[in-house]
């Protein structure tokens, strides 16, 4: 039986889990089964994926705002497949509504523009606090953050994280 299925909120349509892998001496593992739940006490599944010899699975196209449960088993080399393992849960981000599509906006503390709305993206730079833009794009969820790309009256444009936006 997999263990320490772990579930994480990537943004307001995915969910990335991750377990650690079973082992079976005689005829090994072959691949996993994931199943989602359709309730809180047991895992009815409404929904399983089988998947490879991975120990790792991202549930995409989800509703935003929604309680998500999972449950994964291993499948042996027999074709037998292991019990469940303890189900984990995780809930998707609520798109925001703070702004619109050309609200004016301010920054409240000084705030990263990137090239795409994401930790990762390339960082074009800062707005001091005060700054002021026009929102052109967004809302995109995405490491925990909601993101809005806003045209600055100054430079540099581009995505930035709606918590120090007013």
């Amino acid at each position: 039986t997999p263990t320490d299925l772990t579930a994480s909120t990537d943004s307001s349509s995915q969910i990335n889990l991750s377990w650690n892998a079973s082992t079976d001496a005689e005829s090994g593992i072959t691949n996993y089964k994931l199943y989602r739940c359709s309730d809180s006490s047991t895992c009815t599944p409404v929904l399983y994926t089988t998947l490879g010899n991975v120990t790792t699975y991202s549930d995409t196209g989800l509703t935003a705002d929604t309680i998500y449960r999972y449950q994964v088993t291993a499948v042996n080399g027999a074709e037998l497949e292991s019990g469940g393992s303890i189900a984990a849960q995780a809930t998707t981000l609520t798109v925001s509504t703070k702004f619109q599509l050309n609200d004016r906006v301010q920054t409240t503390a000084t705030l990263n523009v990137r090239t795409t709305p994401s930790t990762s993206g390339t960082l074009l730079g800062t707005q001091t606090t005060g700054a002021l833009g026009t929102v052109i794009g967004g809302p995109t969820s995405a490491d925990g953050y909601t993101w809005w790309n806003i045209d600055f009256d100054v430079a540099p444009d581009g995505w930035s994280v709606e918590d120090w936006v007013a």
